[in-house]
């Protein structure tokens, strides 16, 4: 499965992310990273963004997998404690990110 994650905005607008493919994690890793996909309720896409808050930050997570794609859009005030868990792994993977 192919993951794109990107963390924006706050006060300091920061721009965070990775990419990887989750057969090149380690296996506790990749074991870890399934089931934490698995409780986070999401559909094909999935938007969820709060119109009050400005430096809420936002968060996108895009998987692809045996063709499918699935986009994930939320932000620190919609997330449910199962997003935030998996928002938690995908951030332990992110780096700085300059936009092109």
């Amino acid at each position: 499965m192919h993951v794109k994650f990107q963390q924006s905005g706050g006060f300091a607008g920061l721009l965070r992310g990775c990419e990887f493919d989750t057969t090149e994690l380690p296996a506790k890793e990749q074991v870890l990273f399934r089931r934490l996909l698995q409780q986070t309720p999401i559909s094909r896409q999935s938007k969820s963004k709060s119109q009050q808050t400005r430096d809420a930050i936002r968060y996108e997570i895009s998987f692809e997998d045996n063709g499918e794609k699935r986009v994930i859009t939320a932000d620190d005030s919609t997330l449910n404690e199962e997003l935030a868990a998996l928002i938690e792994f995908l951030q332990s993977k992110a780096r700085p990110l300059t936009l092109r």
